[in-house]
């Protein structure tokens, strides 16, 4: 008996699990999906069930309704192929060849030293399942399995929705086992670059490199409420508080993704003003200490002089940059005016750094309501013109807007109700989905999302939550027999 087989043992329910396990013995990155999609097609032709694939590796797939559903209304069910690829440093893993090492750790189903590819093997589980159980009631189901999420919702762009004739829609990239998605965030990417003419620094100058870390950063999406220090922002008042002397910048750069829990800087100082520069930076630092004092706790601020001499920007340049890094934040930005435990709007800072003279930035605006998330976007923009930057736009697309009236995620609920005598909590998804693009070309489509519960995507601590995984297989299945 192998590790698989002993793990699907010990697994409820065995319908979902058996193919969750066989995604996971399937490389299948980002832009590495072709084994997987290889595995579907060969899964629709050995069942004889309808499907195409399109150019760029898209499956779409047709379920007859069973006995007793040809007259209830087609659902269609979506989920991406793509797993982000991770691993701890000193594991060896080659995510191109290898298989998921499996293994349960108290109530958890987890990868040893790798993501999991619960995002979104569960949602992919979930319909090969469905497609390959002849004892589930359902009406006619269309099953699309994109490609390329990860990278930026590429696959489901290039998808040919016209293929799609169901308008009611179950992602399963988003939700729990008790809570039910109904909406996500649009976005509106800017980058901009920049080339400053550099220079030797001045002999009566000194170089400082100034290091904020410490804070505990996090998923941009997932933390953006919790009130963390981004590190370059914190950077950025640095820089502006040193507005009144002649200070000239070196080098800038972050480490990590999403909230900068590392930024670093250096900087060119007359050596005349050394210590009063050193004194200011302390001052300030301790005033922005007191902002995170409960956030991040442990953020820290380090001050070293370097003995090499370096090429700088001009001080205006920088003081440009600086100005650009206040404005432009990692933060939240709007909250429902009618429930404050709503996010509706936010921006992050993706990418940051200058490296002799070529400055790179790059940022995002995110939103559910497509107005505001232009408005925001271009408020940004105007101010970087002003600072002498101009943005170019490196990727958009709409978000999925929460509506009054949804008859399916009514339905849900009740169902939810008729289980477990309770109503699901519902969520408003902070980063981006599928769903969006769907509902941008097929506006009347009724969408909501839910899916095993699930933790730490994207990272090696990804997992599933066991104990909950058969709560989630006995709400879809009876709202998937639950007549209209």
């Amino acid at each position: 008996m192998t590790n698989y087989d002993k793990i699907l043992n010990q697994l409820q329910p065995k319908e979902f699990f058996k193919w969750f396990l066989e995604i996971c013995k399937i490389p299948h990155g980002s832009k590495n999906e072709s084994q997987l999609v290889n595995y579907i097609v060969a899964f629709a032709k050995e069942r004889n069930i309808e499907y195409c694939v399109d150019q760029v590796g898209n499956v779409f797939m047709k379920l007859p309704a069973t006995k007793g559903y040809e007259n209830q209304g087609v659902i269609l069910f979506q989920a991406h192929l793509d797993m982000v690829c991770v691993k701890d440093q000193g594991v060896e893993f080659d995510f191109e060849k290898d298989a998921i090492n499996l293994e349960i750790v108290d109530d958890k189903l987890c990868a040893k030293g790798t993501s999991l590819g619960a995002d979104n093997g569960v949602g992919v589980a979930t319909m090969l399942a469905l497609a390959n159980s002849k004892q589930i009631a359902h009406p006619p189901l269309e099953l699309v399995f994109t490609v390329d999420e990860e990278t930026g919702l590429n696959g489901i762009r290039d998808f040919d929705v016209s293929k799609i004739t169901a308008r009611r829609m179950i992602n399963m990239d988003c939700g729990d086992s008790h809570v039910l998605a109904v909406s996500s965030m649009g976005k509106k990417e800017g980058e901009i670059d920049r080339k400053f003419v550099v220079a030797p620094m001045d002999n009566d100058s000194c170089a400082l490199k100034i290091t904020v870390d410490g804070g505990l950063g996090g998923h941009a999406s997932l933390r953006i409420r919790d009130g963390r220090a981004c590190a370059v922002n914190c950077l950025a008042n640095l820089l502006c508080a040193l507005s009144s002397f002649s200070v000239q910048l070196a080098l800038l750069q972050t480490k990590g993704v999403a909230i900068f829990n590392h930024a670093e800087m250096v900087i060119s100082v007359p050596v005349d003003h050394k210590q009063q520069i050193i004194d200011c930076l302390k001052e300030s630092f301790t005033k922005i200490k007191t902002i995170y004092e409960k956030t991040d706790p442990n953020i820290n601020l380090s001050i070293v002089e370097l003995d090499e001499k370096l090429n700088v920007i001009d001080n205006k340049s920088t003081m440009e940059i600086a100005d650009l890094l206040c404005q432009i934040k990692t933060a939240p930005y709007r909250e429902d005016g009618l429930d404050n435990s709503i996010l509706l709007t936010l921006s992050v800072l993706s990418d940051v750094g200058l490296i002799d003279g070529k400055f790179n930035f790059k940022f995002y605006v995110r939103s559910s309501l497509d107005v505001d998330l232009g408005f925001l976007f271009d408020f940004y923009s105007r101010t970087a013109k002003r600072l002498g930057f101009e943005v170019n736009i490196k990727d958009a697309y709409s978000g999925w807007r929460e509506v009054d009236i949804s008859p399916f995620r009514e339905k849900a609920i009740k169902v939810h109700k008729n289980i477990f005598g309770n109503a699901p909590m519902l969520e408003r998804v902070q980063g981006g989905i599928e769903t969006a693009i769907i509902l941008q070309k097929i506006n009347d489509m009724d969408a909501i999302g839910f899916a095993p519960t699930a933790r730490g995507a994207h990272s090696t601590k990804e997992c599933i939550h066991l104990l909950e995984t058969p709560d989630y297989w006995k709400w879809l299945i009876e709202l998937l027999a639950h007549k209209e």
